[in-house]
């Protein structure tokens, strides 16, 4: 049934007087501004047709902002994360299940001196040194296998120009929101100094403090009572502190607490592993915040390696570290980007519901429960009658704010446990778990009330009410699976339409399309 009418004739019981009738605008639960009417010659006798209006009108614009906004949200979300992966210090790669390199960015191609061109054509096993091309195989295979995430591994590499390079690499499996493996993603250090410093350690302490003297990385050491002993000019210019400045233990001023925490669990247990007699040996990775002297925050990574005397007795530690703020900026950029894009894959646009694929997954997941327990499943499928009318009368922007409004007395009907979707165009579909055929004919019918009686404003003081047909089907040996849900709920809604619209049908066996459907 469709139908118009003015909003009021004359005037109400609640009279408004005044010389402003203004009405706030909102933006995402935010208030924005005002609109409204001003009358300055004589006291105004302001109508409800007046303030329908005008409320119309307000909220008109408070959805325009609310695209506008997450519009913009999203633009500058990506574009972060472009600049960011552009310009990061470390090289960054996205590479494919198999291991072709998809994406790199510009320190990559000055890492390993090829360019973008080159590396479309290259796998990771391309660069990698003979000796280690097993390392990256066995770590693709076990993240898609599902063992691991991610993980942080070290391997030569052989240049273009034929050097060869050592690097530190953090790759992360990133999966799409249904948990589907789609890429990696692998931030690459070059640790050749690192490396280097280490085989210094062994040749002795002179040639150990010229690296340390003139590496770009802050190298330090610490004795077994977490006491700074020696810190690097690099050091001193990352934080800004000399050695005599930073006082005994961990500084709180360099460390804050939430780092210092960190710090602190990874020395625990290595001295709990030297004190039960198997000293822990392996050098260990952390990322914390800290402070410089100058109050600036930076994320830094170090990696520490334990050092023992000739008699086997813990000493201390040797640290390598380096400012990664531009690196986790990144990732947090991506992260908040891929967020943003999963969220334009499940939802809605117009109406924000769940889109049709979103649902489609949501449900089989819960079918897949109630199968196994089992547990009752109700589904309802309905559509806006004679829609096409709405949008050649009054237009699409109008069918538009029939179909938000129907959304939102979905919302209002349904509970949280409910799954519910705009299922494509005027189409509308719920989820019913733990609910049999009888409660979902109730819920389907209050769910048509709550339509019937939804006022849609229009812009010439008049209100739109629409009706819809709706189809109701259960979980049984009948209907079996979602296709026959789907398709046995599609037929009751079009008996609906058939025995005069603005009704429920539930499905009975038999039912058939009629001919002119």
């Amino acid at each position: 049934m469709l139908s118009a009418a003015g909003s009021g004739k004359g005037l109400s019981k609640n009279r408004v007087f005044g010389q402003a009738l203004i009405i706030p605008i909102w933006s995402h639960d935010q208030w924005f501004g005002f609109i409204g009417f001003d009358e300055v010659h004589t006291a105004k006798q302001w109508t409800d047709d007046d303030v329908n209006l005008l409320r119309a009108a307000s909220q008109a614009l408070g959805l325009y902002l609310d695209r506008k906004q997450t519009q913009a949200l999203l633009e500058a979300s990506e574009e972060e994360f472009r600049v960011a992966f552009q310009h990061a210090n470390d090289g960054i790669c996205i590479v494919d299940l198999a291991g072709k390199i998809t994406r790199v960015n510009d320190r990559m191609c000055d890492l390993f001196g090829y360019s973008r061109a080159e590396f479309a054509s290259m796998t990771v096993n391309d660069l990698t040194h003979a000796s280690d091309k097993d390392v990256s195989s066995r770590f693709i295979a076990r993240s898609i296998a599902g063992e691991i995430t991610s993980d942080i591994f070290e391997k030569r590499h052989i240049r273009k120009d034929g050097q060869m390079i050592w690097s530190r690499i953090s790759s992360t499996l990133v999966r799409d929101s249904q948990g589907k493996p789609l890429h990696f993603i692998s931030h690459m250090q070059d640790i050749t100094l690192l490396k280097e410093t280490v085989q210094a350690l062994e040749e002795g302490e002179a040639r150990y403090r010229l690296l340390a003297d003139h590496a770009a990385d802050a190298i330090w050491t610490m004795d077994e009572h977490q006491n700074y002993t020696f810190v690097s000019p690099a050091f001193e210019r990352l934080y800004g502190y000399r050695l005599e400045e930073l006082g005994r233990g961990l500084p709180e001023k360099l460390i804050p607490a939430d780092s210092r925490k960190v710090i602190m669990s990874h020395e625990a247990k290595r001295m709990a592993s030297i004190k039960a007699g198997n000293p822990d040996r392996s050098p260990y990775r952390i990322e914390v915040e800290k402070h410089t002297k100058d109050g600036r925050s930076l994320w830094i990574e170090s990696t520490t390696t334990p050092v023992f005397d000739e008699y086997d007795k813990y000493c201390g530690i040797v640290g390598v570290s380096r400012d990664v703020t531009d690196r986790k900026r990144a990732d947090d950029a991506l992260k908040a980007s891929e967020e943003k894009m999963r969220l334009l894959a499940t939802v809605d646009d117009l109406t924000k519901l769940p889109n049709r694929r979103h649902f489609l997954d949501l449900a089989k997941h819960e079918l897949e429960r109630c199968l196994r327990y089992p547990h009752h499943f109700s589904l309802i499928l309905f559509d806006v009658d004679h829609f096409k009318k709405v949008n050649d009368i009054y237009g699409h922007n109008v069918g538009d704010g029939v179909l938000m409004a129907i959304a939102a007395a979905v919302l209002r009907t349904l509970r949280e446990v409910d799954i519910s979707a705009r299922f494509g165009g005027e189409e509308f579909v719920a989820g019913l778990p733990e609910t049999g055929i009888e409660e979902a004919m109730q819920v389907a019918e209050r769910l048509r009330a709550a339509v019937e009686d939804t006022q849609i404003e229009l812009d010439d003081d008049q209100e739109l009410q629409v009706t819809i047909s709706l189809g109701v089907v259960e979980l049984d040996d009948t209907s079996p699976d979602l296709d026959a849900l789907l398709k046995h709920a599609d037929l009751a809604m079009y008996a609906a339409k058939r025995n005069g619209r603005n009704r429920v049908e539930r499905h009975t066996p038999g039912m058939v399309l009629g001919a002119d459907e």
